[in-house]
């Protein structure tokens, strides 16, 4: 089962503005929807003292018209949303 962490419970409140979905739903959810991003660990290069540090980069799931989930798939961590009102919108 998918873990979810404070933040995103926080986030999901404030960008989405409806309950957060039982943890079996948002699971159900995130393996049923197409997703952007898969999860990876990616290691530094270059000689500044970080050669080999590693970093993840979280799986974006795309779960609905308006909302995108970032999860550590490697973890299993519901941990961040993002909806439309995140990004601010370009002027034309």
């Amino acid at each position: 089962m998918l873990e979810i962490s404070q933040y995103f419970k926080e986030k999901w409140a404030e960008r989405v503005g409806e309950p957060l979905p039982a943890a079996g739903k948002l699971d159900w959810m995130i393996k049923h929807s197409p997703y952007l991003q898969r999860c990876l660990d990616l290691y530094e290069g270059g000689s500044n003292g970080n050669r080999g540090r590693k970093r993840r980069v979280l799986a974006l799931f795309w779960i609905r018209d308006d909302v995108v989930v970032k999860v550590d798939t490697i973890n299993r961590v519901a941990v961040s949303v993002m909806t439309r009102n995140v990004v601010p919108r370009r002027s034309a």
